[in-house]
Order: C-alpha cells, then structure tokens, then sequence
C-alpha cells in the first residue's frame, strides 16, 4: 500500500495524507497547501481513486464504501 501511496502524482498524495491519514478537513488542507477548496476535493477523488484501483488491482478484492456493512472475500462472494 505504502509503495501505490508513492506512486501518486504529488498533489494527489499530498492531499490524502493531509485528509485521510492526519485528518484535517477540506478547508484546512487548502489553507496548509495554498490552494482552493475544489481543488483539494479533485486531488482527494483522484488520489483515493488511483490507490483504490491499485488494491484492486493487486489484491483481486474490490474495497467496498465504508457504510455497505457487507465484507467480500477474494472471490468477491459475502462473508455474511
């Protein structure tokens, strides 16, 4: 996960890990990174998109939203 986290275009990684890992908010992140709002929600999309489809990708599992309340395994089947 660490190396996909790399491997993002700078602005992307740079506003996840603001957002995602030390959870500031969107207004804060544009504030520490000197740029708009919308333009923090475009990189965090784009970033969380690209590192989704990388697990995807090398993990054969699809990462559902957090709210599904439904595990899948590796064969996509429910673990209900």
């Amino acid at each position: 996960m660490l190396a996909a986290f790399e491997r993002l275009p700078l602005s992307d990684r740079e506003a996840v890990l603001l957002a995602d890992v030390q959870d500031f908010s969107i207004g804060e992140v544009a504030f520490i990174l000197k740029t708009p709002e919308d333009a923090v929600r475009l990189h965090l999309s784009r970033g969380r998109k690209l590192l989704r489809e990388e697990f995807d990708q090398n993990s054969g599992t699809r990462i559902r939203n957090k709210g599904s309340g439904v595990k899948r395994d590796g064969d996509g089947r429910s673990n209900l």
